[in-house]
């Protein structure tokens, strides 16, 4: 029986978007496979509390990414 999928939590600044976009598309085939399941917070759906939805991610996260690019 094949494991399940690791939770990867992402926690990025919006501002680097395009950086979290090109990690995803790097973890797309490790996420087709069926090892990761990566979350962001652009998955939260309107209406809903983010708070509640973060926490919650972040509790079953197995992985957690943070990053920030400083300001140059």
């Amino acid at each position: 029986m094949p494991s399940q999928p690791l939770s990867v939590f992402i926690s990025y600044s919006h501002r680097d978007e395009a950086l979290k976009q090109e990690l995803e598309d790097h973890l797309a085939l490790l996420k087709r496979q069926g090892k990761v399941c990566p979350w962001q917070d652009r998955q939260i759906e309107a209406g809903t509390e983010w708070n509640e939805q973060i926490r919650e991610a972040l509790d079953a996260a197995d992985v957690i990414l943070c990053w920030s690019v400083p300001d140059l």
